[in-house]
Parts: structure tokens; C-alpha cells; sequence
């Protein structure tokens, strides 16, 4: 599947994190809808993930406390377990609605996956507590979420969204243009000195020769065998053009700025920074329908992934989703952290 609305995480060192304790608890679920309950190990689960993505970008140490935009990190975790949990009662109610049906291939495949890692430590597992349904409810919701998804907002849907917006989305969110990098460091550390003059030259050189009119897929080529790369005879020029999203591209995003903005369709233009200059040529976006055609699913989903949440949010508001806040308070970040 190409989109995933939940993180499924399979690794059992992060499941034996997060599920101690669970099975002293008091609380074995953490929300009732609809006269259904949701396992508690589900609310954990979510609340670890993300505790361990922002352990990735923040220090342990008074992790807590420290702020994400204008949420505290405890808030952070706290509310977007909550907001998950909402989620997934909504998608449990809409799936049902609308009389959907998961794929039994694809499921079976992916249960048969979940079940081999999980019997690598079973038993340790069990002695904890953990519960291995809840780990497959959420696997479930997920690709529940996904089916959702497309029965919204493809063609034929309560919400389709018509080819011509996706196509619009796409003409102003993306661009397509050939891309050389000419980097000012090696092995990671940036040129100083007489060196960087050198390389300054370099690079002054290959802009000019790009400037008046020299092909620039062989200088493309040129200059990725001086960077130690290859790119083999069989790669033709539309292959090696860029497209590049005005968001999350990975190019500096100073560059991006300036290839959506002031950038003329055709001409070749120099980029300059501290650490890589970059010469490109902005062309036709739509020259090639393959990228379109390849990416139109994951653009749809970008359009819409935020609505489509709101939309959850709102379908558990309506059937009046009940959140144990006991199990809250028990299984809170400070608790979580500590077992870390």
C-alpha cells in the first residue's frame, strides 16, 4: 500500500516496551463506542511511537517538558493518543457503514508476517501481559483506514475528487527540472581557503559552459563521475530531470523557493549556498505523464489526508467515542519514559 493514516509498528523490542505492566493493570481498555471497547495496548502502542519518533530530533533528558510548536512534548503524546483512539473507533464505524471488505490475500499475508515476529518471543510476551489481538486490531484499523480512504475520495466516492483537481494540485505543487550538484566539501567538511577558491573556479567554469549552451545531460554525466557516481549508458535525459515537491523535496529549500518562484522555464540558472551550488534548467512539468500517472494515488492523499482526519475526529464525536481517562492517567508519557 502506498499510504499508510497509521504508523503499524512490528518490532517486538518496542511491543515489550510498551506493553509492561499491562497485565497488573485495572484498565484493560481505553475507550468504549457503540458498545464495543477498545484495548488499552492499542492507546500504548500509539503513544510509544510517537514518544520514540521525537526521541529521534529531542534529548531524554526533561523530554517532557520541552515544547513541540506550541504543545509541551507530554501534550504532544497525550493528545495525539487520544486523537488516535478517536480515529480509530471512526474507522471501525465507517468501515461497517459502508459494508467494506478487507482483501483476504493481503490481510492474510500481512497477519501471517505479524505472527511470525510475534512468536519469536511469545512467551516472554505473554508473561507481560501483552496482547497479541490488540496488536492485530491496529494492523487492521490501519488497512481499514487505507480502504476508507479510497472509498471517499477516488473515483465513484462520497467525496471523489475529479482527475482536473488532481492535475491542478499536482501543476502547483510540484515542478520537473534537470539538476546538477556541484558540492563545496569533501568527505563532509566544507572547503576553506585556497581550496574553495579552486573549487569556486571549478564550478564558474561549468556554469559558463552550461550558460552558453553545452548539453547539459553530458555535463550531468561529467560531473557525476567526478562525485563518484555512475549513471549507466541505458538512463536517458527525461530520466535523470527531477521532479521536485514544494514541500519535503530534500533539496534545500532556499533552491525550492527559487525554482517555484523566479525561476524562467528553459534557462539555465545558477544557485549558489555554503555547502553545494546548483545549476539547473526548469522544464515542462507535464512532458512526461509517467510520474503523474505512477504518483496520482499518493498526490490524492496529500489533498486530502488532513480533511480526511478531521473527518474521523468528527465521525467519533458524532457516536459519542468515551475515553477511560483512569487508563490515561496510568498509562501517561511519564510512565511510558520511565520504561524506556
Amino acid at each position: 500500500m502506498n499510504k499508510k493514516i497509521i504508523s503499524v509498528v512490528l518490532s517486538l523490542a518496542l511491543l515489550t516496551v510498551a506493553m509492561v505492566g499491562c497485565g497488573s493493570s485495572t484498565n484493560s481498555s481505553i475507550a468504549e463506542y457503540n458498545g464495543k471497547e477498545i484495548p488499552v495496548g492499542i492507546y500504548i502502542s500509539n503513544q510509544l511511537n510517537t514518544l520514540q519518533q521525537i526521541l529521534q530530533i529531542l534529548p531524554k533528558d526533561g523530554l517532557l517538558d520541552q515544547t513541540l510548536g506550541e504543545e509541551t512534548v507530554r501534550q504532544v503524546i497525550q493528545d495525539g493518543g487520544k486523537e488516535f483512539i478517536m480515529s480509530y473507533a471512526a474507522v471501525e464505524t465507517e468501515f461497517e457503514r459502508l459494508a467494506l471488505e478487507l482483501d483476504e490475500t493481503e490481510l492474510t499475508a500481512t497477519l501471517a508476517e505479524f505472527d511470525r515476529a510475534w512468536e519469536i518471543e511469545k512467551e516472554q510476551m505473554e508473561n507481560l501481559g501483552i496482547g497479541k489481538e490488540s496488536m492485530q486490531g491496529v494492523i487492521t484499523n490501519n488497512m481499514k483506514a487505507d480502504m476508507l480512504f479510497d472509498a471517499y475520495y477516488t473515483e465513484g466516492g462520497e467525496r471523489a475528487v475529479s482527475e482536473e483537481e488532481i492535475q491542478a494540485y499536482y501543476n502547483e505543487n510540484f515542478t520537473r527540472a534537470l539538476i546538477i550538484q556541484l558540492p563545496k566539501h569533501v568527505d563532509g567538511a566544507l572547503l576553506e581557503g585556497d581550496a574553495l577558491v579552486a573549487r569556486q573556479a571549478e564550478i564558474d567554469a561549468v556554469y559558463a559552459r552550461a550558460e552558453a549552451g553545452e548539453d547539459l545531460f553530458t555535463i550531468l554525466k561529467e560531473q557525476a563521475v567526478l562525485n563518484g557516481q555512475v549513471i549507466p549508458e541505458e538512463v536517458k535525459e527525461a530520466d535523470a530531470e527531477a521532479i521536485i515537491a514544494k514541500e519535503g523535496s530534500g533539496f534545500p529549500q532556499e533552491l525550492v523557493t527559487e525554482l517555484f518562484d523566479t525561476a524562467v522555464m528553459g534557462e539555465v540558472a545558477l544557485f549558489s549556498s555554503t555547502e553545494v551550488d546548483v545549476i539547473y534548467q526548469v522544464r515542462d512539468l507535464n512532458s512526461d505523464a509517467g510520474y503523474y500517472d505512477a504518483y496520482k494515488d499518493n498526490m490524492l492523499f496529500q489533498m486530502k489526508y488532513d480533511e480526511f482526519l478531521e473527518g474521523l475526529q468528527k465521525t467519533a464525536e458524532e457516536i459519542g467515542v468515551k475515553i477511560n481517562e483512569d487508563a490515561v492517567k496510568e498509562f501517561s508519557p511519564e510512565e511510558l519514559l520511565k520504561r524506556m
